[in-house]
Formats: C-alpha cells, structure tokens, sequence
C-alpha cells in the first residue's frame, strides 16, 4: 500500500468487496498500521456505522428466484473462507483495529473478575444512572447502544442502556477496563429482556481510557478480551 491511511481499502473490507489480494492488504493494514493511527481507527469505526446504516436504508426486496442458488454459493464459500483462518490471526486482526493493539492483560489470576468491582442492577435502578447525567460536569461516552457516563470526584461510574440486544445463546458479554497498559475483567453481564441494562463499576474513570464489552462463549476463561462488540475507549 502507497497510501498509508487508505480509506478506500477500508470502506472494501468493511463491506467485504475485496478480492483475495486487497483482503491480505487489508488485515496486514489493521495488525500493521491502525494500533498507531487513530485516523484510521475512527475512520474504520465510521465506516462500520455507515455500513450498518447503510443496510436498514433500503427496503427488503426477493432476489429473483435464478439469483437465490449462485447466492447461496457465494455465502457457502465465503463462510468456509472464513473458518479455515487461524482464529488467532483474525482475533488479533479485530483487536487490533478496534483498540489500537493492547496486549497485556490486567487483572486477577487468570483474568478473573475482581470481587466488587461490577455490579449489574435491576431495570428498576436506571434512575441511579440517570441523576447522575444531569450533574453539569457530568461526562456521557457513547458505548455502542449504551452510554457511560461518570462525573469528577466520584470513585464509580455507570454503563446503561435501553434495547441492548440479547447475546446469542451459548454467549455472554464480558465488560473490562481499558488502559495503557493493557485490560482490567470487571464480570460478564446479560441485558434484561427488555433490553435495559444498568451497570455500576467501584473504580475511578480517570484512571482508564473507557471500557470494552466483549461477545465470548458461555462458561470460557476471561484470560484476555474476545471479541470487541462496542468501546468507549479512543
């Protein structure tokens, strides 16, 4: 690659337009160049929203029936492309761009949760987490459908949100601090099925760059971050 902060190639992986070659060149640029350039890991986080947008715009039209099968084909391979990647390469490729490639983790043994440092409260406590925006020096980062919000002089603050989609089954969402130096586990945590979700971290704000929540299978070792699902970390 010539340009080093080449969008185009971006906006082609985001969208899964690129051929084998432009592909390669595109996770050799997230492993290589976005954990130094946070150019181009808004502009990959922009581009990810576009997308997403991009596919509600538009009514839902039947593909012509000649059309189905080839499709059917496309996605068939496509899939078994993908599961034939060593899934630490492409684990390292999503970290990677999406958190600027921390590597070390922080926490307990073993990345275990560190008694008391997250508590998930029920619906009914949003209330909480809400007095505490309207405070004037109160801070709110977006953290994908939900927010934290924190405010100077306090030793917690909070992640809430309404409609936070449910997990898959089989999964959990795992919340972690994020620093300079690398990963705090707070615990895992399941939205109301209502989708609210409101969240109360024991730890200063000030002292960390944002929080992570992380998609991973039930029952696995949080011995470091799997997959990046939403961050409020720069």
């Amino acid at each position: 690659m010539s340009d080093p902060h080449d969008e185009a190639l971006l906006a082609g992986y985001v969208l899964g337009a690129l051929g084998p070659e432009d592909e390669r060149a595109a996770e050799r640029h997230l492993r290589e160049h976005l954990p130094g350039c946070a150019s181009c890991r808004a502009t990959l986080e922009e581009l990810r929203s576009v997308a997403g947008e991009l596919a509600l715009a538009a009514a839902p039209r039947r593909p012509p029936a000649l059309l189905l099968p080839r499709l059917r084909r496309a996605v068939e391979r496509r899939a078994r492309t993908r599961r034939l990647r060593p899934a630490s390469v492409a684990a390292g490729v999503v970290l990677a761009a999406a958190l600027g490639g921390l590597g070390i983790v922080r926490g307990g043994p073993g990345g275990v949760a560190e008694a008391g440092l997250l508590t998930q409260l029920s619906p009914e406590h949003l209330d909480q987490a809400l007095a505490l925006t309207a405070r004037t020096d109160a801070q709110a980062v977006a953290v994908g459908p939900a927010t934290e919000v924190h405010a100077p002089g306090l030793d917690h603050f909070y992640v809430f949100g309404r409609d936070v989609p449910l997990p898959p089954p089989g999964s959990v969402y795992r919340l972690w601090l994020v620093g300079a130096a690398g990963y705090r586990y707070l615990g895992e945590f399941r939205p109301a099925p209502d989708g609210t979700v409101v969240l109360r971290i024991e730890a200063q704000p000030q002292a960390w760059d944002g929080v992570l929540v992380t998609l991973e299978p039930a029952g696995s070792a949080p011995s470091e971050p799997g997959r990046p699902m939403w961050s409020s970390a720069g």
